[in-house]
């Protein structure tokens, strides 16, 4: 699409569907919405009465590829995420049917009338001298690959869109005294001094009665418990084991990289010529001026690239003389790629070909064959990729007979046994899991569920078949357990002894930083063994201190001439704080005034509009599918 028509329809009220579709990704997930493609059912979502196919989804997604792939011709097409760019469709045709959801319910309506203004006042629609021209506004839109009917309705959808976004939003202003004031706070700078006193120097000399340590074990029991914890027996059957059981031999080998090798595209550059019509007339003479220079090219009479620059009317390509770079297959019209991929000699020239954009002219400028990995290189994928099939019925027989045998069976052992002529499986046994304290895939949440289970443990019989994260596939069978406990004193009498430690020297350091306090709020001096800092200079963001200090110093009350307090860091040990001066940051003024002003503004609008968006996903009736 022209770069006009998406400025025009994504102006900052517009841009919102762009926070809607990265809202509703919040909503029901990344995964979530991009599994609704691996589903076989044509219906993949339904706002209010609205169905949303899987076809028109896929047709915006092709959209949205080819866009990308013209604006970015550097763009390996197999490295887009082809799921991902369908969610993203899905996301938009859902918010944009939101939107006509809200419409029918306020009973908006956009007449003709306000599309047609629209239109008319569209500059890039106009002559030398900003007057709306038909012949320009066909050209334009023929050249962008749109109809007129089609450019009515998206133009009549984003009108649409900027009623129910923008009506609450813009309304939404700010005072330039408001402006002023933030200007004064956000930029502001404080300057202080500090004095640092170390927990570790409170620490010493801390010499602790039994009696003492056993009170602070009493009191802080819970900080001492030992959670339940469990020992299990398990079968783990692992795909890689199941995949080393699949053999290939090299003739699969061999085909498999010779199917890879047909499959690499050929790239191909090519040039074009464009002709636009509006009527059979024009069709047919364009087509007659086509195969008229197709003519004198072949027969050395006129050079292609020169009726390129003089003819086309697609400008961007005109200008290079026809030249597109280099193509590659399922990114461009199917008719114009077909009659490309047709040519097979270099500077063939093609019969005209209509695609929606109107008549081209196309000739090959080079091909450029596909880069084959040697088969050294491909042999290990190729390997995985002839198992794949294999394995994953494999992996499916061997799941249902796991599955039935657990159930079946009364042991792990025997569970083995039966499945042994199929694949070797050995019991192993866990070590001692604790609950929320566990490693490796004993922390996944499936598995903690059941191995703290208490019917699990009560029955004392092998567990369902349990799917890893990682796709193996787990039972297991309880085999001991000990319930939540505390430590007794002589097992965490260092611990407690250390706890205690820290405890009071963080009690004496706060007590003597009181008093410190207090006497520098009463005047007085600090003890000449304690001396102040050199005088810092912060701002508000100020990436030179750590930002918990920052936010401490920004809360201390302004100064009459200095102003004290206390800071504890993350390590216990504590700053004494003396803020001397604070300084408004800096009034914008003139054109810089005005465009804080703005963006002040259009904050303030987008708060407003963010809580529309919200409150309209809410009342909105949404299922996906």
């Amino acid at each position: 699409m022209l770069d006009f028509i998406r400025n025009h329809s994504q102006g900052w009220i517009a841009k919102v569907i762009v926070g809607l579709i990265v809202l509703t990704f919040s909503l029901w997930g990344v995964e979530s919405i991009i599994g609704a493609f691996t589903q076989s059912r044509d219906t993949l979502a339904q706002v209010g009465d609205q169905e949303i196919s899987r076809t028109q989804v896929d047709n915006l997604a092709q959209q949205e590829l080819r866009r990308l792939l013209q604006t970015n011709p550097n763009i390996d097409p197999e490295t887009l995420d082809q799921n991902l760019l369908r969610g993203m469709a899905l996301n938009r045709l859902i918010m944009q049917g939101v939107l006509n959801y809200q419409a029918q319910v306020q009973d908006i309506r956009i007449s003709r009338q306000a599309v047609e203004r629209e239109i008319v006042r569209t500059p890039q629609f106009a002559d030398a001298e900003g007057r709306f021209q038909q012949e320009i506004y066909k050209d334009v839109l023929a050249r962008a690959g749109l109809t007129p009917t089609g450019f009515r309705a998206q133009l009549s959808e984003e009108i649409l869109n900027e009623h129910l976004l923008g009506g609450v939003s813009l309304s939404a202003f700010v005072l330039p005294k408001e402006r002023q004031a933030l200007e004064a706070l956000l930029d502001q700078k404080r300057t202080y001094r500090s004095v640092r006193l170390s927990l570790d120097e409170y620490a010493q000399d801390l010499t602790p009665t039994e009696e003492a340590l056993r009170t602070y074990y009493q009191e802080h029991q819970e900080a001492y418990a030992m959670p339940e914890r469990v020992q299990v027996a398990y079968l783990l059957l692992d795909p890689q084991q199941v995949a080393q059981s699949i053999q290939i031999d090299q003739a699969q080998i061999d085909a498999a990289y010779q199917a890879y090798v047909q499959q690499q595209p050929q790239q191909r550059q090519a040039a074009h010529i464009l002709l636009n019509f509006t009527n059979e007339k024009e069709k047919q003479q364009a087509q007659a001026d086509l195969l008229a220079w197709r003519d004198a090219v072949l027969a050395g009479e006129a050079d292609f690239a020169q009726l390129a620059r003089e003819h086309s009317q697609d400008p961007a390509s005109a200008r290079q003389g026809g030249d597109l770079g280099w193509i590659l297959p399922d990114t461009l019209d199917p008719a114009f790629e077909q009659a490309l991929f047709a040519l097979q000699e270099n500077s063939d020239i093609s019969m005209p070909v209509e695609t929606p954009f109107g008549l081209h002219l196309i000739q090959l400028l080079d091909q450029r064959a596909p880069e084959i990995k040697p088969l050294a290189e491909m042999r290990a994928q190729l390997i995985q990729d002839l198992q794949a099939q294999p394995l994953r019925e494999r992996m499916a027989s061997l799941s249902e007979d796991l599955r039935n045998l657990s159930f079946s069976k009364d042991s792990l052992q025997a569970v083995a046994e039966a499945l042994q002529e199929q694949i070797t499986l050995e019991v192993q046994t866990s070590a001692w899991i604790s609950a929320g304290q566990a490693e490796d895939f004993w922390q996944q949440t499936q598995v903690q569920k059941v191995l703290f289970d208490p019917q699990m443990r009560e029955d004392q019989l092998p567990s369902d078949v349990i799917k890893l994260d990682d796709e193996r596939l787990l039972v297991i069978q309880h085999q001991a357990y000990q319930a939540q406990s505390i430590q007794d004193f002589a097992q965490v009498q260092d611990q407690v002894q250390q706890a205690w430690a820290r405890t009071q020297a963080q009690s004496r350091l706060q007590t003597q930083a009181q008093t410190y306090l207090r006497q520098l709020q009463a005047g007085e001096s600090l003890p000449a063994s304690l001396s102040w800092s050199e005088t810092q200079t912060i701002s508000r963001f100020g990436a030179q201190t750590e930002q918990d200090l920052v936010t401490y110093i920004f809360k201390m009350p302004q100064p009459a001439q200095v102003s004290y307090g206390i800071y504890t860091d993350a390590e216990g040990n504590v700053l004494l704080l003396a803020l001397d001066t604070v300084t408004d940051g800096e009034i914008s003024t003139g054109d810089e005034a005005i465009n804080a002003q703005n963006v002040l503004q259009q904050q303030a609008q987008r708060r407003w509009m963010q809580l529309q968006q919200n409150h309209y996903l809410q009342v909105t009736p949404v299922q996906r599918f």
